[in-house]
């Protein structure tokens, strides 16, 4: 199924396995089945990622979810009439008039990217894909789908972007971007029997907002399907035993010293744009 109409609210309704979900099992089942059950709790960084997605993908209909905010930012009683402005508009983004400036910016630089702008012009947004598998019902949520290609709009960190795209690329796999698309490429597959390309707009969340575009190398994106379908069936079989392994299945394990050390992060998605509630749709 596609649908083009459905609104998030909808979308976060349909009981299927989706892209945030595969991610955290490429974890361990146990971390995929702890997001299925409790999800994200919301924070600021998925707040302004939210926006920056309004901004660039939903221009036009940008203020659906999104609440401004126009009283007093400081002094006495400011707190007091920003809670009940945030409760007389709850389930909305809260937005400050300030933060309006940057977002035009933002989306002023992507639309000057004449790939991004391309990319973006010639595709539908926020298309929602329902198909199955062997483990069962899935869904995406499609930054862009065009005739013969998805996008997803990424604002990232700038120590993510670089005149060196393998920059980029070593994030992208920290990220599971490979996941995600190669996940929503299924779901492309499923529907109209091709295999799309992969666009990934990427933006720094900090000015200046450059931009950069990359198109996935199409193996990495199979693989990165295949992965994602391997971790989508190990989780129903985890379902149907009632056991779901986590990072250590199987007992205790000597360690050594390590030729390199010096520290790492641990290979989260720290994009503040993947997501609008706390997963990659």
């Amino acid at each position: 199924m596609i649908n083009t109409d459905l609104s998030f609210d909808e979308y976060r309704a349909i009981e299927a396995i989706n892209a945030s979900s595969i991610k955290k099992g490429r974890k361990s089942p146990l971390h995929m089945h702890d997001y299925v059950v409790h999800g994200t709790p919301d924070n600021e960084g998925l707040r302004k990622g939210r926006l920056a997605h309004a901004w660039t993908l939903e221009y036009d209909n940008r203020f659906e979810r999104i609440a401004i905010y126009e009283g007093a930012t400081s002094g006495k009683g400011s707190q007091t009439e920003l809670k009940e402005f945030k409760l007389a508009n709850e389930g909305m983004d809260i937005i400050k008039p300030a933060e309006i400036l940057n977002l035009d910016a933002m989306r002023e630089a992507v639309q000057e990217n004449k790939e991004a702008k391309r990319i973006l012009d010639e595709a539908a947004a926020e298309v929602t894909l329902q198909w199955k598998g062997n483990f069962g019902n899935a869904k995406g949520r499609l930054d862009k789908m065009g005739a013969d290609y998805i996008a997803d709009y990424k604002t990232v960190a700038p120590s993510f972007l670089s005149t060196d795209e393998n920059v980029f690329a070593r994030n992208a796999l920290k990220m599971g971007i490979d996941l995600q698309m190669g996940w929503y490429a299924k779901g492309f597959e499923a529907h109209f029997e091709r295999w799309p390309r992969v666009a990934i707009i990427a933006q720094e969340n900090k000015r200046p907002w450059s931009v950069a575009v990359y198109w996935m190398d199409d193996k990495w994106v199979h693989e990165g399907a295949e992965e994602a379908y391997e971790i989508a069936n190990l989780y129903k079989a985890c379902k149907i035993s009632d056991c779901y392994l986590g990072i250590q299945p199987l007992g205790a394990q000597v360690i050594y010293k390590p030729e390199w050390h010096g520290g790492d992060d641990d290979g989260e998605d720290v994009s503040t744009g993947t997501a609008k509630e706390g997963e990659t749709l």
